[in-house]
Formats: C-alpha cells, sequence, structure tokens
C-alpha cells in the first residue's frame, strides 16, 4: 500500500482527527468504521489525505466491498493524486500484492485460489477516457499493470540460485500464478476498451512493456486485442520484436526464438490499431 505522511496529533471531533480515522478504517479494511464516518458526514469520501494527495478510493483499492461503499457516496473515480493516477492506475499496480495472501493460503475448497480480474472496477469507470488516463509519465492503467510482473529468471540463475528445490519450485509457481493474474486482469481491462496500443511518454506501448518482461501470454493477448505497433519507440528507437530479442533475452525461461516464433504466429492475419 502507498506510504502515507502521519497526521499530526489532533483533538477528537476535529476535522484532522476525522480524517485519521478514515486513514485507519482504510489501512485496517473496517468497512463499518468507513461507512459511520461517512453516513455522519463528519469527513467527505473524496477527502484528500496525505502529502501525496491520496484520496480514499485511492487506499481502497483493489478491495471491492470497501471501493464500492465509497463509490456509493459519491466518491470521485477520476480524482488524480500528485503523480496524476487515479485509483485505477493504483488498482493496477496493487493487484498482484493483494492476491498474494489469496496464493500463499489458498481456500481449502478450491485447488487454486480465486483470481479476482477487477472487471466490476473497469466497469465502474464507465468512461473510456478515465480508463486509458496517463499518469504523470504517460503510463495508463494497462501499462502499470504489465509492468508489474517481474521480468522471469533463466534456468541460469535458477541453477547458479543457492536456494533449494524447493523453494525454486514455490518461486516458479508464486511467478506462474502472478503472470497468471496480469493476464487475467489485462483481459478484463481490454474487455472493458482499455487501449492496446497507447503510447508513454517514452513511446512504449503496453506490448513493449510485456516484451521486456518476457510476458508471453500477456503479449499474445495484446496482439489479439489489436495491439500491434511496429513502429519504432520514440526513445529507444527499437521495435518490440528487437526488444524482445534483446532486452528480454537476459531473462526469458524458453529461447527467445520460442518467444518471437509463438508472437508472430499470433499476428498473423491481425492489423494494426491507428495509434
Amino acid at each position: 500500500s502507498p506510504v502515507l505522511a502521519a497526521p499530526p496529533r489532533s483533538n477528537p471531533g476535529s476535522a484532522t482527527h476525522h480524517e485519521l480515522m478514515m486513514h485507519l478504517a482504510l489501512t485496517n479494511n473496517n468497512p463499518d468504521m468507513l461507512a459511520l464516518l461517512i453516513i455522519s458526514n463528519k469527513v467527505s469520501a473524496d477527502a484528500p489525505i496525505g502529502q501525496r494527495a491520496l484520496r480514499p478510493l485511492h487506499i481502497a483499492v483493489p478491495r471491492k466491498k470497501m471501493v464500492m461503499m465509497l463509490l456509493e457516496n459519491k466518491a470521485n473515480l477520476a480524482m488524480v493524486d500528485s503523480l496524476r493516477r487515479t485509483p485505477l492506475h493504483h488498482a493496477a499496480m496493487l493487484i498482484i500484492s493483494s492476491t498474494r495472501r489469496a496464493y500463499i493460503e489458498p481456500q481449502s475448497s478450491s485447488n487454486s485460489p480465486k483470481i479476482d480480474d477487477l472487471s466490476w472496477l473497469w466497469e465502474a469507470a464507465k468512461s473510456r477516457k478515465l480508463l486509458n488516463a496517463p499518469d504523470h509519465q504517460g503510463n495508463t492503467a494497462l501499462h502499470l499493470l504489465i509492468t508489474s510482473a517481474q521480468p522471469q529468471r533463466t534456468h541460469k540463475q535458477q541453477n547458479s540460485s543457492s536456494r533449494s528445490s524447493e523453494t525454486e519450485m514455490r518461486l516458479e509457481m508464486e511467478e506462474r500464478f502472478n503472470l497468471g493474474v496480469i493476464d487475467s486482469v489485462c483481459a478484463a481491462l481490454l474487455n472493458a476498451r482499455a487501449n492496446p496500443c497507447a503510447r508513454n511518454l517514452k513511446g512504449d506501448t503496453p506490448l513493449y512493456v510485456a516484451a521486456r518482461r518476457g510476458a508471453l501470454s500477456v503479449a499474445m493477448r495484446l496482439i489479439d486485442a489489436g495491439g500491434l505497433a511496429l513502429e519504432v519507440t520514440n526513445e529507444g528507437r527499437q521495435s518490440w520484436v528487437e526488444v524482445a530479442t534483446g532486452e528480454v533475452k537476459a531473462h526469458l525461461l524458453h529461447e527467445p526464438s520460442i518467444f518471437i516464433a509463438a508472437l508472430k504466429k499470433a499476428m498473423d492475419g491481425k492489423t494494426h490499431r491507428p495509434l
């Protein structure tokens, strides 16, 4: 969760005191306290918190019950923090950490933890413009989601590790689970009309980010959604194919040639979306 500046001491009943209580309700996932504060008009559902101008929604995402309570009380999903990030940006960045507990402690009634693709949140945005809003670096929620994927380790990196085989197996399974979460949320974002061809200030599209991370399933999904962007980037002057064969080479679990071949096969019959 984002690090917040601690508010100064205050007297019970003061505005600052109520903001502190809201902060505690949000960080401790206490919807009852949050509801009491809002219903009693002690705080606004859009009250800024801390030096980064975070709003309650920025802290509440991606917890559905807390978010829906704030939205029902007229919280605004378009509010931005000091980095021009909306709650949608924060949800995309935090989805991996929020599902980590589900992976570590899966429900006994299921063989695998349930993945929340946040489709309810993307649908709540109701605006394609909001869904594709850029932050201070030009990144959309889709960019930040894919950026949260850790570059896959090579077999050489795994074999040179001093960790036990059991630990390595657990880490590999967790990496696959995380990539599955990102792929699932990516699908929901695209279904809600996130732009797969959006460029950040470096000129990178989500496909470039997926290529750098070696996220094959995500890259193929972006291509299938019309996310082809073969033009060079504004900064690196590289095509995504060059990115995949170059920067990704050190991170792929499989040979880069396999990665590229799979992507080129996915490209067959696909056309470019206008940028």
